[in-house]
């Protein structure tokens, strides 16, 4: 019974020296190495909490391992972990902000923060579609250690732009870099204006509202505020006051197509037909992506005229 005592001593200690000496080997700089990994999936862990499950490669053999992420990951995107080169297994998430890999064809633009906190922000940014449509999207990434300890009381500047790169055919995994700080004309006016769209896209119509008014009046030759405000004010049934933000951002922009376009369902919402006809054949003209929109309102038009042929 001693025996059997001493033996469990041993392999007690044999296990806490196993565990003692992997904790060093993945502490020591000599045996650590650093990889980009793949996301295969996010799933549930302790409280709730989201667990990465992802793969990398080490010497051409594939490891799939798991850590805590946040969910704002998508499936097939990179992030950078650490290894331990002896023993892959070992393995921790250190980076997990989305890395964009440099042999997919990436275009660059730029972004603007607008709402954040210590841990994260909101940041969007706009895309023109092969139909020449103007697209405004918004992600949240988080904000790395290494850029807490470099100012952690404000490690970006809301308003400001940056430079954005996303994957040419999919502009939803964008990455936004704080190194690279573009000023803007008007921050405070960029603050307003991206709040509104995050409210209009969740249908706050009445806080959009009030975000674009305060955007106008920080800058009142902001084009594309009053065209935003035109669509909000269009799903309040405020035709009127619509009609007259879409009348502005074309003052302020006469080449602005989609403003053109707005005015046309506009009047043909109002049944003049005549009106509305040259605002689609105007969009037309000021539009080089031959946007099919245009066409089916340009063809309803002549439909409802009673121009059949």
């Amino acid at each position: 019974m001693k025996n059997l005592k001493n033996i469990f001593i041993l392999l007690g200690i044999f296990f806490l020296n196993s565990i003692y000496t992997s904790a060093q080997i993945t502490n020591s700089a000599n045996y650590k190495d650093t990889t980009t990994a793949t996301l295969i999936n996010i799933k549930a862990g302790p409280k709730h909490k989201p667990y990465a499950l992802y793969e990398f490669y080490v010497n051409g053999l594939r490891y799939v391992a798991k850590g805590k992420t946040n969910r704002d990951l998508m499936v097939g995107e990179q992030f950078v972990i650490v290894y331990n080169k002896f023993n892959p297994y070992e393995n921790r998430i250190i980076h997990a902000v989305p890395v964009l890999d440099a042999n997919v064809e990436q275009v660059q633009t730029k972004g603007v923060i607008f709402r954040g906190n210590n841990k994260s922000f909101l940041f969007a940014y706009t895309i023109v579609d092969t139909e020449g449509n103007t697209i405004v999207y918004e992600k949240r990434q988080f904000i790395e250690k290494a850029q807490k300890k470099l100012n952690p009381a404000d490690p970006y500047i809301e308003g400001v732009e940056y430079t954005v790169r996303y994957p040419t055919k999919d502009p939803e995994r964008a990455v936004i870099y704080l190194d690279s700080k573009i000023e803007a004309n008007n921050t405070t006016a960029l603050i307003y204006y991206y709040r509104g769209i995050h409210a209009f896209n969740e249908h706050n119509f009445k806080s959009a509202l009030l975000l674009f008014n305060n955007a106008i009046i920080e800058d009142n030759s902001f084009s594309r505020a009053y065209y935003m405000r035109g669509l909000v004010n269009n799903q309040l049934n405020n035709e009127s006051a619509a009609s007259d933000d879409f009348s502005k951002a074309i003052d302020l922009n006469p080449n602005f197509w989609e403003a053109h376009y707005q005015k046309g369902l506009l009047y043909k919402q109002e049944k003049d037909y005549n009106s509305a006809l040259q605002e689609f054949q105007k969009a037309e003209s000021l539009n080089p992506y031959k946007n099919d929109l245009i066409y089916v309102s340009t063809g309803e038009v002549y439909y409802l005229m009673g121009m059949y042929n």
